[in-house]
């Protein structure tokens, strides 16, 4: 594992500063754990494994996930995944780190099958992912309930672009449905819904008499309404810096953007 570069400059980091003690001390562990890109397994067994090897069994889950939350929301990092596996990426490593590495050890987030997400998604199912190795019966099920024939169900990028769109949706009708059609829609095309609802949650036909005007979200997708130009100009393809699924990209302001090049706040390298 290459060396780490410290600056002096991060003694008067505002982002660094307003972590707490223990948050710090994790950003430090992590700098020197992730591969020569800045990225690292995001799943919180590994993370505590890795960072905290003498002191795994002294920290909880619920403490790490506290400690990862903080440096997310200083834009320390940020949360991705590919090919249903969590990482996590240092937001300015190229600022200041050297990458010596011709080859990844992570996939890179602005792969096209890379999706950006927010911690509180994934808290979810962090834990479950990692691989548990027991001998007791007893101790590797402790829910006897949940057996390998009644598995967890597993989040996928499609589940999560997916409830991104129907969280921004204004009208919830027709759910089950919606999901089908939004199966349906190409991945390349997936970046346009989002911003466009948004852009037409501000038309004068969706706000007029209290939304009545606005179609079922099945019908939006189907009839391909992210094309409508409702008082809004029109955004095309061409505007998703990634170029690939990027329904998970979010303005500085929380919500969708496909032109700002941010996710949540963080100024993302492509």
């Amino acid at each position: 594992m290459p060396n780490r570069i410290i600056k002096e400059s991060i003694c008067t980091s505002d982002s660094i500063d307003s972590l707490s003690l223990e948050a710090e001390r994790l950003f430090y562990r992590l700098l020197v754990n992730c591969d020569d890109y800045g990225t690292f397994d995001a799943r919180i067994p590994i993370i505590k494994n890795r960072c905290f090897p003498l002191k795994s069994s002294d920290i909880t889950d619920n403490q790490l996930v506290s400690w990862l939350r903080e440096l997310e929301e200083q834009k320390v990092i940020f949360f991705y995944f590919n090919d249903d596996k969590n990482y996590l990426k240092f937001t300015t490593w190229e600022n200041h780190q050297q990458i010596r590495a011709r080859r990844r050890k992570n996939p890179d987030p602005s792969d096209e099958n890379s999706n950006m997400i927010s911690l509180d998604i994934m808290c979810n199912h962090l834990i479950s992912d990692a691989p548990v190795i027991q001998s007791n019966p007893i101790q590797s099920n402790p829910n006897p309930i949940q057996s390998e024939s009644n598995p967890t169900p597993r989040v996928t990028a499609l589940d999560v672009a997916f409830e991104d769109f129907w969280n921004s949706y204004p009208k919830k009708i027709g759910k089950q449905s919606t999901l089908k059609a939004f199966h349906k829609v190409k991945a390349e095309i997936r970046p346009l819904l989002i911003p466009a609802v948004e852009r037409q949650k501000k038309s004068e036909q969706w706000t007029r008499d209290n939304g009545q005007y606005i179609p079922n979200p099945t019908t939006w997708i189907n009839r391909g309404s992210w094309d409508d130009e409702l008082g809004g100009a029109r955004v095309s393809v061409g505007t998703v810096k990634n170029g690939g699924d990027s329904s998970g990209l979010r303005g500085t302001d929380g919500k969708a953007s496909a032109t700002s090049g941010e996710w949540n706040g963080y100024k993302l390298n492509y």
